[in-house]
């Protein structure tokens, strides 16, 4: 994974939330940090989004970045239904879809983490100000392997200094 790659996902996450709301049918796409994002109406997203969509939600906003050979996909939905029941929803359809899913707890929100050929994902299942479930869903390509090591001898210089 470059470096870029997580700060590109925090933007891209928060211009999802900023923007949740602000289209109507129509796509808005704009240029920054060597990627495309693109902002469609979260109707037309959720048809399309390849993780599942939790079937008691409705969408409120979606994003979808490329550049680099890098994607990701974002969308934010809400339900009136409890956290732990979206949770048991999005274990069971990932496990069926053959996902290998990874689970954090605390209260009143969970995070999971699901890794499938290729592709990493995000969900986290929290409760709102208002009691209402937001549901916000991640989708990037997985990092390939482990970064290369280098045979160069490390040299300490002022970016690098000597740690000793």
């Amino acid at each position: 994974m470059t470096h870029g790659k997580p700060r590109l996902i925090i933007l891209a996450f928060a211009c999802c939330i900023a923007m949740s709301g602000c289209t109507s049918g129509q796509q808005v796409s704009y240029q920054s940090g060597g990627m495309t994002h693109t902002w469609e109406d979260s109707k037309d997203a959720a048809k399309t989004f390849p993780l599942p969509i939790y079937p008691n939600s409705k969408s409120s906003s979606a994003l979808k970045a490329s550049g680099d050979g890098d994607s990701s996909e974002f969308m934010i939905l809400n339900s009136a239904d409890p956290v732990k029941k979206v949770v048991q929803f999005y274990s069971e359809e990932l496990a069926k879809q053959g996902w290998k899913v990874t689970t954090l707890e605390a209260p009143n929100s969970v995070n999971m983490t699901a890794v499938k050929q290729g592709q990493q994902a995000g969900i986290m299942v929290s409760l709102d100000e208002k009691n209402q479930t937001s549901i916000t869903l991640a989708l990037s390509d997985e990092p390939e392997g482990v970064p290369k090591v280098t045979d160069q001898n490390y040299t300490p210089d002022t970016l690098n200094p000597p740690t000793d």
